[in-house]
This record gives structure tokens, sequence and C-alpha cells, in this order.
């Protein structure tokens, strides 16, 4: 009963980690700026995870779709926690995979940051790609 248990909580835990398409554009949208590249654009909202996540990752793109959905397009990241995680559940004898254990106790982030909508023009400027050197010839 207790590993039908351990089952069951961690596919409704790694059920939360797709992300879906509609969301992932609404991230896409979002660039993460330095605090000087979002001069001359528009404070809109503090962002930050409402809990905390799994991976770096993870937390960035929460505080991305939450910038998109204020209507930003810019974020800037002010503040980054990381917290080890242990779980009281159980420990890591109790599962056949050692590999899942590592993953439950793993670290956590919390990130927080500042969203700012830039008008064309304003934000991150994107080098443009540099030409590939000649083919030498043989």
């Amino acid at each position: 009963m207790k590993k039908v248990l351990i089952a069951a909580l961690m596919a409704l835990g790694l059920s939360g980690c797709s992300i879906n398409p509609e969301d992932q554009a609404l991230i896409d949208s979002v660039v993460t700026a330095l605090p000087n590249e979002v001069e001359g654009c528009s404070f809109v909202g503090n962002v930050d995870n409402a809990t905390v996540r799994p991976s770096i990752e993870w937390a960035r793109n929460e505080l991305r779709l939450q910038a998109a959905r204020l209507g930003a397009n810019h974020v800037v990241e002010t503040h980054l926690a990381v917290a080890p995680y242990r779980s009281f559940l159980w420990s890591e004898r109790d599962f056949e995979f050692p590999g899942h254990a590592s993953m439950i106790n793993a670290s956590q982030f919390y990130m927080s940051g500042r969203a700012y909508l830039c008008p064309e023009g304003k934000g991150v400027k994107v080098a443009p790609p540099r030409p590939l050197p000649p083919a030498e010839e043989h």
C-alpha cells in the first residue's frame, strides 16, 4: 500500500511539470533583462513564485509567465533563494528506484522580479548574428 501511495504522489507531482502551448508562448514572449536594459520602459508590477520550484528554469519560467500575464515583455530578476528540501514522508530506502529519491530530495528555488513593458526600440538589444568565416579550401 505504501508503494502505491508513493507512486500516486509522484505521478501527481510529475504531471505538473509540463507546460501547455499557450503558456509556453507567453513565457517565450518575455525576455529576461538587466536593470540598465529596461531604461525607458514602463514598470508593470512585481512577480514572484507563489511557492518554491524544483529547478531554477522552472522558477524563471514562472516569473516570465506572470510577467506576460501582466502585459509585460521584459522581467528583471531581483532575488533568488535556494533551499535544500527533504521529504519527511518517506526515506530513500522506501524507493525501489534510487533516481526517484534524488528527485524528491532536491533543492528548491524561489525567485522574484520586476516586470516591464518596453516599447519597440527599448529593452534588451539583440546583437545581429555574426557572419561565419569563409570556409577553408583544401
